[in-house]
C-alpha cells in the first residue's frame, strides 16, 4: 500500500511518462506533445512529423513541478490534457484541447507522487494513476474522482530510479504498468495490473541518460503501445514500433521546443469533418493556377480559406485520400498572408492543381486538432 506520507521530488526527479489509449487504423496513430511549464503552453502534434504544433493553447496555473498528462476522460475517442501537481496529488483534466477551465478536478492518493493515465478497466475511457518513486508501486484508479483507493500494482523488477509508463502493450484494451530506467535505457512492460508482476518484456531503447524522458503509444495504429523518448536538451523525439531493442522508426523534433518541456502522447487529432467544396465566394477556393504567390509559387496552385478560420489554421495539405494520414500526403502548402489583406487566408504549393490529378482532398488542420475535408473532383478545376 502507498503510504500517506508528504515528501517533495526533486525536478530531476519529475520526469513522467506518459500513454495515450491504444487505437485501430493508421489514421488513429497516436503522436506526441509537448508543454512549457513556464507559459503553460500546450503544443500537439496530430502526426509524429517535424515541424511546428498543430494544435497550440495555454492550461493550467503556475506551480512548481506541475506535470502534463493526457488520456481520453469521456471517452470520446481524442485524448486531452490535464495537468498533475506533485505537491497537492491534485488532477485537473481538460476535455478539449483548447484554453479554458478546468473540467475535472481530483486528487489521488498521497502527495510527492508521479502521474500516470491508462484505460486500466477496458471501458474505453482514460483514468489516472499514480506512482511511488520510493516503493516503485502503482495506485490505478478507475473512476475519475477523489480517493485513496484503487488497484495497487508494481514490477518485481524495479530499482529505485526507475520511472513510470503505461499503454496497452497487447492490445487487448487495457492499459497496464511500464518502467523506465534512465540511467541505462531499459524499458519492463507487464500485461497485468498486480503487484509484484513480471516483466513480460525487457529491453533496452535508445542510450539513457538523465536527458532522455520516456513515453508511450501506438504510434502505427496496430492496437498496441510502444516505447518513445524525448531528449529534453534537443527538442527531439525517437519513437519505436516495437517492444524490442532495436532503432527508432520515427525521429523528429518539434520547432520552439525548449530544454524544459515535458512530453505527452495520445490521439490529438479530432474528427474529419468533411466540406462542400462550393461553399461560396467567401469561402474555400481551389485556385489551380494562381496570378501571383512570387517566386516558386507563381502560376502555381493556390488555396484561400474559408472566413470562418482566419487565424485558427495550422497548416493545409493535400492528400490523395479522405482520412488523411502520412502515406496519402501529397504536398504541404506554405502560408503567404492573407488575400488583400483580408479575412481569407492564402496557402500556397510548388504545383498546379493539375499535377495531383483527380479524386483528391484538401485538408485544412485547425489549431483545435479538427480537420476540414474538402473534396477536389478534378485538380484542373477552379472550385469555390
Amino acid at each position: 500500500m502507498i503510504a500517506k506520507s508528504k515528501r517533495t521530488i526533486s525536478a530531476a526527479a519529475v520526469l513522467v511518462a506518459l500513454t495515450g489509449t491504444a487505437n485501430a487504423g493508421p489514421e488513429d496513430a497516436d503522436s506526441v506533445g509537448l508543454r512549457d511549464p513556464e507559459t503553460l503552453r500546450f503544443a500537439l502534434k496530430v502526426e509524429n512529423a517535424g515541424g511546428p504544433a498543430d494544435v497550440d493553447f495555454q492550461f493550467g496555473r503556475p506551480a512548481t513541478a506541475q506535470l502534463p498528462i493526457a488520456g481520453d476522460w469521456d471517452g470520446d475517442g481524442v485524448d486531452t490534457v490535464g495537468v498533475y501537481s506533485p505537491s497537492k496529488g491534485r488532477f485537473q483534466l481538460r476535455l478539449r484541447n483548447t484554453a479554458g477551465p478546468v473540467d475535472i478536478d481530483i486528487e489521488v492518493g498521497p502527495d510527492g507522487l508521479l502521474p500516470v493515465a491508462g484505460d486500466w478497466d477496458g471501458d474505453g475511457e482514460d483514468s489516472v494513476g499514480v506512482f511511488d518513486p520510493d516503493s516503485g508501486e502503482f495506485l490505478l484508479r478507475n473512476p475519475l474522482t477523489s480517493g485513496d483507493d484503487g488497484t495497487s500494482a508494481s514490477l518485481a523488477e524495479w530499482q529505485p530510479g526507475f520511472l513510470p509508463i503505461a499503454g496497452d502493450w497487447n492490445g487487448d484494451g487495457t492499459d497496464s504498468i511500464g518502467l523506465y530506467d534512465p540511467a541505462t535505457g531499459r524499458f519492463l512492460t507487464t500485461n497485468r495490473n498486480v503487484l509484484g508482476a513480471t516483466a513480460t518484456k525487457d529491453f533496452t531503447f535508445g542510450p539513457g541518460g538523465a536527458d532522455f524522458l520516456p513515453i508511450a503509444g501506438d504510434w502505427d495504429g496496430n492496437g498496441r503501445d510502444s516505447a518513445g523518448l524525448y531528449k529534453q536538451s534537443t527538442g527531439a523525439f525517437r519513437l519505436r514500433n516495437r517492444l524490442s531493442r532495436g532503432k527508432a522508426d520515427m525521429a523528429f523534433s518539434v520547432d520552439g521546443a525548449g530544454e524544459n518541456w515535458l512530453p505527452v502522447a495520445g490521439r490529438f487529432r479530432g474528427v474529419v469533418i468533411e466540406r462542400d467544396s462550393t461553399d461560396g465566394p467567401e469561402g474555400f477556393l481551389w485556385k489551380p493556377v494562381s496570378d501571383g504567390g512570387g517566386g516558386v509559387f507563381n502560376g502555381k496552385l493556390a488555396l484561400a480559406m474559408d472566413e470562418a478560420v482566419n487565424g485558427k489554421t495550422s497548416r493545409v495539405e493535400v492528400h490523395s485520400a479522405n482520412p488523411p494520414s502520412g502515406s496519402t500526403l501529397l504536398e504541404r502548402g506554405i502560408f503567404r498572408g492573407n488575400a488583400d489583406g483580408g479575412p481569407r487566408e492564402v496557402w500556397r504549393y510548388v504545383h498546379t492543381g493539375c499535377f495531383f490529378g483527380k479524386n483528391v482532398w484538401a485538408m485544412v488542420y485547425l489549431k483545435t486538432g479538427e480537420i476540414l475535408a474538402y473534396p477536389i473532383p478534378d485538380g484542373c478545376e477552379r472550385i469555390d
